[in-house]
């Protein structure tokens, strides 16, 4: 059955909708994933030298934010106030002090092992505008799986504590956090799993997603779903079906940029949902999908709506291409706002 997030007053009224939103509130909530590092140097174009085949540009400024795992956490902050999370860095006092710094106040519980390599780190360099160009990145990450010790005292942590959490997102970028065994800990015992699995540069074919299987949610980006069913060609429409075949989970979400996504759940209900108009050109577009993410997986899970989910994840995707990537949160007061529009559209 196809269902049309164009009708969901149908089903919803903005009360509802609201409702459901204040309701995340009430959740306690375990994220764990990889911490990175994000960089953004910005740089003017200034030409090409004569005797050399390269692009020059003149330096202008430097920013950092705590991303990976920290921008749902970030994301989540205006919704949540229990939020707990797991996670990993290297062994600098300077990262550790930048990371504290930059991550949410409200966050119950931080469970940050250290290991003897660098904080993965990914320098982006950006030439500036009202649209930002991104040049080149270079990583700097050891992306070895944990040791055993580290692993032992996560699967201990999830073995005592996994009921507690009423919905666990995995962000999982495939840089050495998240290992086999922690992965069925978290498929046995998790109440509600979410799981997104990154292909990105450093783990390129790698990190499929269809390591996680009998997950409550998954989420994820058009080609990383081609990788997921090893097809380069197939439509769209039917990968959501395709996938939830393959890791017989319950319900799946395609993202697709401006073109909107594609959700299907095991009952065979299948929701196309527009993207959602930002209010400013795009700007950035790195972790809208991660924004899209974060707040559809709660929305899932109080409402058990395809539709809900993937309206509130267009909304938040479209708050974020609309300010650099240095920039997490949402504020929930206008996230409402957008929404209560889009309702009553």
């Amino acid at each position: 059955m196809h269902l049309s997030s164009n009708k969901i007053k149908e089903n919803f009224s903005y009360k509802d909708a609201e409702s459901i939103i204040d309701s995340i509130n009430d959740l306690k909530i375990l994220i764990i994933g990889d911490t990175i590092i994000d960089e953004y140097n910005y740089v003017s174009f200034l030409g090409k030298p004569s005797k050399e085949n390269i692009t020059s540009t003149l330096y202008e400024k430097t920013e950092k934010k705590a991303g990976g795992v920290l921008t749902a956490i970030n994301i989540l902050s205006s919704f949540c106030n229990n939020i707990d999370y797991i996670s990993v860095i290297g062994d600098s006092e300077e990262d550790e002090k930048f990371l504290a710094e930059y991550s949410a106040k409200n966050i119950n519980q931080k469970i940050i092992f250290k290991r003897p390599y660098p904080t993965t780190k990914k320098s982006r360099f950006v030439q500036g505008g009202k649209q930002l160009r991104k040049l080149f990145e270079v990583y700097e990450m050891n992306d070895e799986f944990i040791d055993e010790r580290i692993e032992s005292q996560i699967i201990d942590f999830l073995d005592k504590n996994l009921h507690d959490y009423d919905l666990v997102i995995v962000q999982d970028y495939g840089h050495g956090l998240i290992t086999e065994n922690i992965i069925s800990k978290l498929i046995k015992k998790a109440k509600f799993l979410a799981v997104n699995a990154q292909i990105n540069s450093g783990n390129f074919g790698y990190n499929i997603i269809t390591k996680y299987q009998n997950a409550k949610y998954y989420c994820l980006d058009l080609p990383e779903a081609r990788m997921a069913i090893n097809s380069k060609y197939m439509d769209p429409e039917i990968i959501p079906q395709e996938l939830i075949n393959i890791t017989n989970g319950d319900n799946i979400t395609i993202t697709m940029g401006k073109k909107g996504s594609i959700s299907c759940n095991s009952l065979g209900e299948t929701c196309h949902s527009p993207a959602i108009e930002s209010d400013d050109k795009v700007i950035d577009t790195m972790s809208a999908g991660d924004s899209y993410y974060a707040l559809s997986a709660p929305v899932l899970l109080i409402s058990n709506s395809i539709q809900l989910a993937a309206l509130a994840g267009n909304i938040a995707g479209a708050m974020k291409v609309g300010v650099s990537g240095m920039y997490d949160l949402i504020d929930k007061k206008v996230f409402l706002e957008k929404l209560k529009l889009q309702i009553n559209l």
